[in-house]
């Protein structure tokens, strides 16, 4: 017999897939972090209003994401991660348009770190793709969209000397695990996340 917890995720995880909605699926990241992350990394979906959530989640009647190979959804994204050899920044960027997409942009922090603990257990770091290239301290996804403080580890962005411009998605081998996100230098070459944008 499965234990409830497990069962709790991989419902949590079916859910975020079906999600349409942006209140719908913002249930599955509430839920992803309760059974992962403990006291303030979870703080910001304690005062969510769930029930509304819950109530438009159960409604959805949507189909799951649906991903061009090689790309795999999580939640409501389509990714594809690069493990066996590293880039620039720059050159993952590249990398990813010539597959069809752009380095990843990913809603769901969270969820994309059960991915790829799952699937790369080893200490990982990936680019992603957010920079404040464009102006210091601003950190911005390729998209435009803000990045959220909310989602960086403990002391970053810290880059006294401005060039550490690229963003940084790293776990179980940095100074912390969780929140991910770290500035780093755009030329060091690092494993890389590509999403396929889904229409």
């Amino acid at each position: 017999m499965l234990a409830p917890r497990t069962v709790l995720l991989a419902l949590t995880v079916a859910c975020g897939a079906l999600a349409d909605t942006p209140a719908a699926s913002d249930v599955p990241g509430y839920f992803l972090n309760m059974l992962m992350w403990n006291g303030e990394a979870s703080e910001r979906y304690h005062g969510s209003p769930l029930v509304p959530a819950v109530l438009a989640a159960a409604s959805s009647t949507v189909a799951a994401t649906a991903c061009p190979a090689p790309f795999f959804p999580v939640m409501s994204q389509c990714f594809w991660t690069s493990t066996s050899y590293k880039l620039s920044w720059d050159d993952a960027r590249s990398f990813c348009q010539q597959m069809g997409g752009d380095l990843a942009e990913p809603l769901y922090l969270t969820a994309l770190m059960v991915h790829l603990q799952n699937h790369y257990p080893a200490g990982k770091e990936f680019h992603l793709g957010a920079s404040d290239l464009e102006k210091e301290g601003n950190w911005t996804y390729l998209s435009g969209r803000p990045v959220d403080p909310r989602g960086w580890m403990a002391g970053e962005p810290n880059d006294p000397a401005h060039d550490q411009n690229c963003l940084n998605f790293c776990f179980q081998g940095c100074r912390a695990s969780y929140p991910p996100l770290n500035d780093q230098y755009c030329h060091r070459e690092k494993n890389f996340v590509c999403e396929f944008f889904v229409a």
